[in-house]
């Protein structure tokens, strides 16, 4: 009865940052040398390239496709190898002596469990240099480095933490263990003043200090950065680098990357809630939207608003009129997929478009991209659609709509023409799609006729009713 047509239209704020790094959908092993066509390139300012090397004594870095369930498609699974510098870097992206950076992260074996490893390092750096795209090691006091955080394994599926300041100290107290997934945010501050942001409630950096944050919570408050990093030098490069030394077993000291985002300055909202898809379509008389979040920090909710309005200048939200029809409640906070679903069902026939808002615990918000769905045209005075189910036992679903506001009749028959339910009797209003269920609870099997009729029209169905 009705087509269905989907266009996504671009969200009124364009802007190139934060970088948003995406590994794609496929598949694919890289065990030597260097690469800088391995990885997907990164976008417009947010880097040369992305590079790969692996060291002389072997480990590798390998796009896996969802062999686990982690980010979004393809992840970087990596596994360094014996006395070797293993390196994905990022480099020379648009400088600035600030940065805010996020990423998607679990340790373990390569199915993503623990590992029995008892040894290998694995690092996350960020700085200005050539040893981000070059193959030589990184020491503590390197100046290149601004900030560097370390997951160290050992015996006994452990894994710990330290960070750079200025030699490699422990973070006591850290959430990150093997076999689970983790959503980090960084913010660094290589200016001559403090900044603020706000990361649910409002949070400041001071000079030259790093915030750090796992799942949503403060583990690193304000750490100082590397002092061999020159005052007010810009940032512009960052990696994760691994290394292994000579303990066996070789090569199961694994970490997952996926759903990387940065920016050249501190963000002063966090990095938004990823939406990762936003669909609707016609379900049951009414409109279904359907979206999914890849993370979530700090997430309120979502307001879903409706415009049917046939104004949509250079496809964008001016001179639309919206009107909120509903609100979903948000996740807080989640370093997994979360999926989400409202059902509209105060439509006509006509276009509809919808977005959602997307609200934080402080009150700040984010519109999404819009949807479009084409109800369809009533190209007759009336439509009576068929039952569902039919047959059917003991309730069915009738549909129909009318062009003009009038008044109409929804009738049910037996086969021998005696009336046995009024579904229907009052004004319909044009271009609404009724939906009325018919209960024969009190009826016997068999045929029976349900009749729209107004004072100009009348249109019979039958329906087969089997106990």
């Amino acid at each position: 009865m009705k087509t269905v047509i989907l266009i996504l239209i671009a969200s009124l704020t364009i802007s190139a940052q934060p970088w948003n790094y995406n590994l794609g959908s496929g598949s694919g092993s890289f065990t030597s040398g260097t690469s800088t066509t391995f990885l997907p390139d990164p976008q417009t300012g947010g880097g040369s390239d992305a590079r790969v090397c692996i060291g002389t004594s072997g480990g590798s870095f390998n796009l896996d496709n969802q062999i686990i369930s982690f980010g979004t498609q393809t992840y970087l699974r990596g596994t360094p190898g014996r006395w070797a510098v293993n390196k994905f870097s990022v480099y020379d992206y648009s400088p600035g002596n600030s940065f805010t950076i996020r990423f998607r992260v679990r340790f373990g074996d390569t199915d993503g469990g623990t590992t029995s490893s008892v040894d290998g390092q694995w690092y996350f750096m960020i700085g200005d240099g050539t040893k981000f795209s070059n193959n030589d090691p990184l020491y503590n006091w390197d100046p290149q480095i601004f900030a560097g955080i370390s997951w160290d394994f050992g015996s006994g599926s452990a894994l710990t933490t330290y960070y750079l300041e200025p030699v490699w100290t422990e973070l006591s107290g850290t959430p990150f263990s093997q076999g689970q997934t983790y959503i980090v945010d960084i913010y660094g501050n290589n200016s001559s003043s403090t900044i603020n942001y706000n990361y649910g409630t409002s949070q400041s950096v001071a000079s030259n200090k790093v915030d750090i944050w796992v799942n949503g919570t403060l583990i690193g408050d304000d750490l100082v950065k590397s002092p061999a990093f020159a005052d007010l030098a810009n940032i512009d490069s960052w990696m994760f680098y691994g290394y292994l030394s000579d303990v066996a077993p070789y090569n199961t000291a694994n970490i997952f990357i996926d759903d990387i985002s940065y920016s050249n300055s501190i963000l002063s909202e966090p990095l938004p809630v990823e939406l990762s898809s936003f669909t609707a379509g016609i379900k049951n008389g009414g409109i279904q939207l359907n979206w999914t979040t890849k993370t979530e920090i700090n997430n309120y909710g979502f307001d879903i608003e409706r415009s049917s309005s046939s104004r949509l200048p250079d496809r964008q939200a001016l001179g639309m009129t919206w009107n909120k029809i509903g609100f979903v409640e948000g996740s807080g906070n989640s370093n997994s997929p979360k999926e989400y679903s409202f059902i509209d069902d105060e439509i006509k026939y006509g276009k509809y478009f919808y977005r959602l808002k997307q609200t934080d615990n402080d009150g700040s918000f984010e519109y999404s991209k819009i949807v479009e769905v084409d109800a369809g045209n009533l190209a007759d005075e009336f439509t009576l659609g068929q039952n569902f189910p039919n047959p059917f036992n003991p309730s069915t679903k009738i549909k129909f709509a009318v062009r003009n506001d009038q008044v109409v009749r929804l009738n049910v028959y037996d086969v021998l023409g005696t009336r046995v339910a009024t579904l229907f009797d009052g004004k319909a209003e044009a271009n609404k799609v009724y939906e009325v269920d018919f209960s024969a609870k009190e009826l016997s099997s068999g045929i029976y006729i349900y009749r729209l009729e107004s004072d100009s029209f009348f249109e019979s169905r039958k329906m087969l009713l089997v106990k």
